[in-house]
């Protein structure tokens, strides 16, 4: 759904990017639906009973794999929806969570923008392991 349908469903999801999506709109861009509404509620019910937690480890398997299979049934509907309007030569601009399981076509540019302070934690976490090797190097020669 998009177009002024698909502005007043943003805005309720994501105030911020709505008011990014609605001043490009307003600059002759266009709102297309890349989400089937049915897979993405199917997909957030199912990580709901995961959040639950269980009893049993049958149970759990069975439950995530059920998750899996509706959030790659949902991802793969995305990237499908993006390679059949995204035409060459076009620029589009999507919001989606990070660590999605989004596949773009081959032909298609992808940068990733995310707000600073999510930068610096990747780049904590990242350089943790190379921390910790160097702790652990200047122990090994303290105790020699």
């Amino acid at each position: 759904m998009g177009g002024e349908q698909g502005l007043e469903i943003l805005e309720k999801l994501n105030p911020d990017s709505c008011r990014i999506v609605r001043q490009k709109c307003q600059n002759k861009a266009l709102l297309e639906a890349v989400e089937d509404r049915e897979m993405a509620e199917e997909s957030m019910d199912w990580e709901r009973c995961l959040l639950i937690g269980f009893i049993t480890e049958k149970v759990a398997k069975k439950v995530s794999e059920f998750y899996m299979e509706a959030h790659k049934r949902r991802y793969e509907h995305i990237g499908k929806r993006i390679d059949e309007t995204l035409k060459p030569d076009e620029t589009a601009i999507l919001f989606i969570r990070e660590g999605h399981m989004v596949q773009f076509p081959k032909d298609i540019e992808v940068f990733s923008v995310a707000p600073p302070v999510l930068d610096e934690i990747h780049r904590w976490l990242r350089s943790r392991p190379l921390l910790r090797e160097s702790e652990d190097s200047k122990e090994g020669e303290s105790t020699s």
